[in-house]
């Protein structure tokens, strides 16, 4: 059984090599927040330059910068080039690394200085507004980078690799608990 609980862990668990940024926008009570996690590998990505940006979202041309500052920009990132009909919105706040995709361009940005594999976190909020009103369309937006991937969800929020990890952990523990209550009884019968 612990042999078990071990390979499921080790299959769940993301390896040194297994970089992704995912980007979950939930609409949480009259505000848009959008959450920015993971790493990416800069691997076969060409610098195209160096900008500085405010925190915003431009669904039309699917260009989102997830918190204002100073970046260095890569390309090719191939993907949709739009979540939506909606034109520039700027974020009422944005907090954490500067990270942006624009799918129209096909360009990525991280911090100046950035080192693959690092970790990326931000958060931005869009105070009193919905998908609607940023002219979102629902739906999962995936863009393809030479060595990762950037996953933009718009909506039901995707779990995270350590959520499913806890989830096998905690059936492994319930099966575990199981199969001892049957040896028990089977041997008091």
């Amino acid at each position: 059984m612990r042999n078990l609980l071990l390979a499921a862990l080790a299959i769940a668990l993301p390896g040194a090599a297994n970089g992704a940024v995912v980007i979950n926008f939930q609409e949480v009570g009259p505000d848009v927040v959008a959450t920015t996690s993971g790493s990416i590998d800069l691997s076969g990505l060409s610098f195209v330059l160096q900008g500085t940006s405010l925190a915003g979202i431009r669904a039309d041309v699917a260009l989102l910068v997830a918190s204002a500052g100073t970046g260095d920009l890569y390309s090719t990132a191939a993907g949709p080039s739009s979540f939506g009909p909606g034109g520039l919105e700027l974020a009422s706040s944005g907090s954490g690394s500067f990270f942006a995709i624009n799918g129209s361009q096909q360009v990525v940005g991280v911090p100046v200085g950035y080192v693959s594999g690092a970790a990326l976190s931000a958060t931005t909020t869009f105070a009193g507004r919905t998908f609607a009103d940023l002219g979102l369309t629902a739906g999962t937006y995936v863009y393809s980078l030479p060595a990762d991937t950037v996953t933009l969800t718009f909506g039901a929020p995707v779990p995270e690799t350590s959520a499913w990890a806890m989830m096998l952990g905690g059936f492994a523990l319930l099966g575990a608990a199981s199969r001892r209550r049957t040896r028990a009884s089977a041997t008091y019968a």
